[in-house]
Formats: C-alpha cells, sequence, structure tokens
C-alpha cells in the first residue's frame, strides 16, 4: 500500500510538471506569437512607411524633373525660328491668366521610370508689361512688342498614394536682337561738336581728291550706301513704298553743315540730284518762276531787246536774255588752278582777305550715295543742313532761234547797291553748240546790261545772285526718280512740307502709314537713348571676356555661336579684342559693360545672322585692313569709332552708332551699307525677335497630400 501510494504520488508530481511545462511551452509559443505578429505587423507598417517615403520622394523627384523639362523644352520652343510658341508671346493680345500650350513629347517616358505614377503641366502667364522701366519711356521711346512675362510653372504629380503639386515663377524675357536704332541708321552720331567738323574732302569739280592737299588736312569721304536694290536698281518708279528700304543718318548735337560735293564716282565724288520744295523747277539748270521784267520768265527767250554791235549772219536784230540758275558741289581747284569761287562769285561767302593757306571750300566727309537713274533715297536728320553753290548766270540768244549761245555774265554775289556794280564785260564768246563758232566774239550793250537797268533794285539783284545755299537737309530731297537721262523729273517726298520740321525735331511719332503696322520710335527722342536703354534685352551675364570666349567661342573654326544675349562685365575695364575673321553662327547681341572693344573683320556664316555689338562705356578699335568687311551693328553710345591705323579704310555693313564720329580717323574713307533686313519698319524684323526663359525661379511652392487607399 505505502509502495503503492508512493508510486501514485510521484505519477501526480510528474503529470504537474508536464502540465507546467506544456503551459509554459503554450505561453512562449504564444509570446512568440504575439512578437512574431508584433514584428511583422511593425514590418509591414515600416514597409508602407518606406514606399511613402519613396514614393514621396520619387513624387517630388518626378514632378521637380517634369518642371525642368517643361522649362527647357520651352525655351527650345521658343528658340525654333518659325515656333508657335513664339508666336504666343509675340501676340498683343496676351494676358494675365492664359494658358501656354506646350507640347511635351517625352513627358510619358519620363511617368514611365516611376511605376504607378502620372504628371500633368501647366504654364499660366501671372503678369506681363514693357520692357524697358517706365521712367526710359519719354526719352527712348520703345518697340511695344518687347515685354517681361511672369510665367508659372505647375506641376501635378502621384506616385502611389502620394501626391503632390510643385510650382514655380520664371521670368521670360522677349526682345528683339537688333536695337530700333541700329536696325533703321545707317550712320547715328549722338554729338557733332563744329559745324565744320565733318568737312575735311579737299577736291576737284569732278569729284576727284585734289592732289594739292595732303593726307594731313583732307580726309577722303566716307560713303553711307543703302545696301541691296536702293543702291543698284535701274529705277524704283514712283512708288513711295520703295522710299522705306533706307538707313537713316542722324548727327546731332549742335548745326551741322555737309558740303555737297560734285563728281559722278562713286568713292568720291556725289552724283547729286535734288529738288527743293520751294522751287517749281527743273535739275540741274533751273529758272526761277518769278524774275525781274528785263529776263524771260521761262527758258523760251521770250523778251527781245535790240541790238546795234553785232553785225552779219548769224546775228538777230534782237537779243534774248534769260537768268539760269546752276547748282554744283564744293570743290577746291580746277584744271587752271582756280576754285569755286573763281571771278569772285562768291565775293561774301569767300573774301579775298583771307589766309591763303585756309582750305576754303572742302566737302563733306560723308556722302549719300546715289547714281543719276536711282539717286540715293537717304534721310538725313537732327539739325543738319547742306550746302552748296547756286551759280545764277545771264544766257544769252544772239540769232533768235531760242537756244543759248552764251554767258553773259554770273551775277556775283554781293551787299553793294546796283548802281556801285561794274557792268557786265563788253564782249562774251561762243559757246559750243550754237551756231556761232566756239569762242566767235559777241560784243553786248553795255548801257542795255548795266545791272541797275536789269534788276531795278538792290533787293530784287541779291535775291537773284550767285550765293551759298544752306537749308535743312530734308528741304531738298534725294529721293528723285527719273525716266532715261536726258528727260528725268523730280518727285516730292511723302513726307511733304513738314519734312524739315521731322528733321530738326526728331522726337515726333514717325508716320505711321511710312511704317505700316511696324513701330520703330514713338514719342520717344532718340538723341537721349542711351545703353541704359539697351540693357533691359540682355539675357544673361559673363564675369571675363577670357570665360565668354572659353564658352562661345570655337578657335579652331573661327565661329562665335552665342545663343543668348550676353553681357560680359570685364571688371577691370581693359581693352579687350575679338579674335581675326570670326563668323558668326547666329543672330545675338554682345554688350560689353566697361573698356573697350578691339575687332576686325566679322563675317556671317548665313543671311540671318545678325550680330550686334554694344560697348557702355568704350570705344571700338577698328584693325581691319579691308580685305573683308565687318558685318555687325556698332553701338557705342558714349564712345566713337577709332581706327588702329588711319590709312585703312573703312568697309562696314551695317550700322555705326555712336556719341562721336572723327573724319580724320578714317584718312582714305570707306563705306558703311546699311541692311535692310533689320529695319523695324520691315517684314524681316520680326525674324529677330527672341523669347528666353530664366534659368532659375523668382518663387516656388509646393505641396504634399497622402491619397486614400
Amino acid at each position: 500500500m505505502q509502495s503503492q501510494c508512493a508510486v501514485k504520488s510521484e505519477f501526480a508530481v510528474s503529470n504537474r510538471r508536464g502540465g507546467m511545462i506544456l503551459f509554459t511551452l503554450l505561453a512562449i509559443l504564444a509570446v512568440v506569437s504575439i512578437f512574431s505578429f508584433t514584428i511583422n505587423s511593425l514590418a509591414r507598417q515600416k514597409m508602407f512607411q518606406n514606399k511613402q517615403l519613396l514614393d514621396r520622394l520619387n513624387c517630388m523627384v518626378l514632378a521637380q524633373s517634369a518642371l525642368n523639362y517643361s522649362a527647357a523644352n520651352l525655351q527650345e520652343e521658343l528658340e525654333k525660328r518659325p515656333s508657335a510658341i513664339a508666336e504666343f508671346f509675340l501676340r498683343p493680345d496676351v494676358s494675365p491668366d492664359q494658358l501656354v500650350l506646350l507640347p511635351l513629347p517625352l513627358l510619358p517616358e519620363l511617368t514611365a521610370k516611376y511605376p504607378d505614377s502620372e504628371v500633368k503641366i501647366q504654364i499660366k502667364i501671372l503678369a506681363s508689361k514693357v520692357l524697358q522701366k517706365a521712367e526710359d519711356l519719354n526719352i527712348s521711346g520703345f518697340d511695344p512688342l518687347e515685354k517681361l512675362f511672369q510665367i508659372e510653372l505647375s506641376a501635378a504629380a502621384r506616385t502611389g498614394l502620394i501626391a503632390c503639386n510643385l510650382s514655380e515663377i520664371r521670368e521670360v524675357r522677349l526682345t528683339n536682337l537688333v536695337p530700333g536704332l541700329a536696325g533703321k541708321f545707317t550712320l547715328y552720331v549722338k554729338s557733332v561738336n563744329k559745324s565744320d567738323s565733318l568737312n575735311k574732302f579737299a577736291c576737284h569739280i569732278d569729284g576727284y581728291p585734289d592732289s594739292a592737299f595732303s593726307e594731313g588736312v583732307s580726309c577722303m569721304p566716307v560713303i553711307l550706301k543703302n545696301g541691296g536694290e536702293l543702291d543698284f536698281a535701274a529705277t524704283e518708279g514712283n512708288d513711295s513704298s520703295s522710299w522705306q528700304k533706307r538707313g537713316y543718318v542722324f548727327l546731332g548735337g549742335e548745326a551741322v553743315d555737309l558740303n555737297l560735293t560734285s563728281g559722278n564716282f562713286e568713292a568720291f565724288g556725289e552724283l547729286f540730284h535734288f529738288y527743293s520744295l520751294d522751287r517749281n523747277s527743273n535739275i540741274p539748270g533751273y529758272f526761277d518762276a518769278v524774275v525781274p521784267t528785263f529776263f524771260s520768265a521761262t527758258p523760251d527767250f521770250a523778251s527781245k531787246w535790240a541790238q546795234t554791235l553785232n553785225a552779219g549772219d548769224p546775228f538777230a536784230s534782237e537779243f534774248a536774255y534769260i537768268l539760269k540758275h546752276v547748282v554744283t558741289g564744293y570743290y577746291t581747284t580746277q584744271d587752271d588752278g582756280s576754285d569755286m569761287n573763281y571771278d569772285q562769285r562768291l565775293e561774301l561767302s569767300f573774301p579775298t582777305d583771307q589766309p591763303a593757306s585756309r582750305i576754303k571750300m572742302q566737302s563733306s566727309s560723308l556722302h549719300l550715295f546715289g547714281t543719276r537713274s536711282n539717286p540715293s533715297p537717304t534721310l538725313v536728320l537732327g539739325n543738319v543742313n547742306r550746302r552748296y553753290a547756286d551759280f545764277t548766270g545771264i544766257v544769252v540768244d544772239v540769232d533768235g532761234d531760242g537756244q543759248r549761245d552764251a554767258i553773259v555774265d554770273y551775277v556775283k554775289e554781293t551787299s553793294l547797291s546796283p548802281s556801285d556794280i561794274p557792268s557786265p564785260p563788253e564782249e562774251v564768246y561762243a559757246m559750243p553748240g550754237g551756231c556761232l563758232e566756239q569762242g566767235h566774239p559777241i560784243k553786248l550793250d553795255t548801257g542795255l546790261l548795266s545791272y541797275s537797268n536789269m534788276f531795278g533794285s538792290a533787293q530784287m539783284y541779291q535775291e537773284h545772285m550767285c550765293k551759298i545755299i544752306t537749308e535743312p537737309y530734308l528741304r531738298s530731297h534725294d529721293f528723285l526718280f527719273f525716266s532715261t537721262e536726258d528727260d528725268f523729273f523730280p518727285t516730292k517726298s511723302c513726307f511733304g512740307d513738314e519734312a524739315a520740321e521731322y528733321q530738326q525735331s526728331f522726337s515726333l511719332k514717325f508716320d505711321t502709314g511710312l511704317f505700316s503696322d511696324r513701330f520703330f520710335y514713338e514719342n520717344g527722342n532718340p538723341q537721349a537713348y542711351t545703353h541704359q536703354g539697351l540693357a533691359h534685352k540682355f539675357a544673361y551675364r559673363v564675369t571675363s571676356f577670357n570665360d565668354f570666349l572659353a564658352r562661345f567661342y570655337d578657335s579652331k573654326s573661327s565661329i562665335l555661336d552665342l545663343a543668348f544675349p550676353i553681357i560680359v562685365e570685364n571688371p577691370d575695364g581693359k581693352t579687350v579684342k575679338l579674335p581675326d575673321n570670326i563668323k558668326i553662327a547666329s543672330s545675338s547681341m554682345l554688350m560689353l559693360a566697361n573698356g573697350d572693344l578691339e575687332l576686325g573683320a566679322i563675317e556671317q556664316r548665313n543671311s540671318d545672322a545678325m550680330l550686334t555689338i554694344i560697348l557702355e562705356k568704350g570705344s571700338f578699335i577698328l584693325d581691319n585692313p579691308g580685305q573683308k568687311p565687318v558685318c555687325a551693328n556698332l553701338v557705342a553710345m558714349n564712345g566713337m569709332l577709332k581706327n588702329k591705323i588711319t590709312s585703312h579704310a573703312l568697309d562696314l555693313q551695317g550700322s555705326l552708332l555712336v556719341a562721336s564720329y572723327e573724319p580724320e580717323q578714317f584718312k582714305n574713307g570707306g563705306k558703311i551699307v546699311y541692311d535692310d533686313r533689320s529695319d523695324p519698319s520691315g517684314e524681316a524684323y520680326q525674324n529677330y525677335y527672341r523669347c528666353y526663359v530664366a534659368d532659375y525661379a523668382l518663387d516656388m511652392k509646393k505641396s504634399i497630400t497622402i491619397l486614400n487607399d
């Protein structure tokens, strides 16, 4: 019994131990299960959090990438010619809140890189304003198409359950790569200090240089040419629209007098034919509408006067006289050594008591190119006068056939009364082409031909005597049209009788009829135009000129390729130099903020490659021997164009805008050929508008949202 009880007791204890172990195991399993579940739950939660973090990051990256892509794509589309987006910004009706419909062909490829994602882009215009500052508008005019836009680029992206909205505000600059001044002017000189400072060309009556004067005191002329069809077409016809295609000349500062040069060779003389609005005349010889009663009013020798001093055939019993004016230019000498003042025709303009060493009658070193069939239509603006000699001759018909047989005399310039003026000579000689043999003597009745008898009063004499005509440049017009060399006729300018007012004030709005719907200057004073007005056009800055060349110039091909209008700081102000014989790949602008710029030949790689170089403070130093031209617009509103070697002729195809121009810099003259492709009033000007998107944001905003599962 006792042993049996002991066995039971031992068995009971064993059962209790087993139960406890089982319970412990179960408890451990429960704890392990709970722990495993907790770990798994935490892991799942962590994985979810990690996915959200990854989705959040991917969503932000996707949105930012989409923004960057859209900004880059927008810039790329704006640079295309033609471009629908560029045309959109050029529209005058573009206003805030309008959407820019930009094609983004690679956006699906970008989204595919992020599983379970999508992105949408929106570009909206927030604001726009004119490119120039408001305070500049009254002094320099503006192009109403040039603007600054603020645009908002927004990206709405989703990756998994994470959505984010990212937006940034950038500036878009719409500018034209050819400033209005450089696009319209062949030559623009802000200030000419002395009235006669440009009259440096000593020449013969035929327009060729006068060898009696050394290079030190005489400068060859620079020919200002319109370029293209206006210089070389046989005829333009009586069509005012053709007058739009010209480069203007502006000579600012004090009054400037340009002495016209007679001649018929492009490099030296001006073959000028012009028509004065206040004369109903034929050119170059013309007849007064109102003359003293002694003379015929028209060139038909209608008034007859008896004569007894000449006998025999072919003399008529009555002689006829007329007054004829002949317009001629300035020249220093003739073959016989006399100058344009021979016989003291211009006694008042060139008195005899002046020192013999003084060159009195030099012509202008600026010439407007033209031909007999197609005279120059260039407009000269500013307080500028043209000067030329108006010689009045008394012409006689001695045989009654109505043709000129001789010139009795010239009506000399004087301030004396007719009673104190000597009578014409007693004898003159027949001219070639008439009925008399050349040189045949013709006797004159000096009593009949006294000046007091012919003119009646000192006032009438002085109205018709030889004189130097000084008149506003637009009072007489170069843009005439001729049918043949023997039968040509003048036509008034489309500027009409107010031409001189245009010339003098030059702050009026230009005739919109002349420029159609294209703007040039509006209510601005071009003389006040400075680099500050031009600086608004530029998009990017480079710190040094060496850095500029390293980025944009390929020395192997000599190609300069400027993707954007660029300002080069050049803080030390030292003279910098463009490489010789560079080639321009595309249209653009370059501004040097400080210092002079030395340059040689510049070549255009294609017809649309128009380069404008602007110096903010310095001058251009031209180092070009002349084998190749400089194809560029050169603007130095506070400087000038200097010639490194003054014997090198100027060959510029473009525009020159400077604060001052000195003929002594170009002793051998040269030419400036206007390029009408960059004319603001022309159709091609719109091809030079460009838009640029800023490469950084003015402001950024972002928001992140967790979507419901």
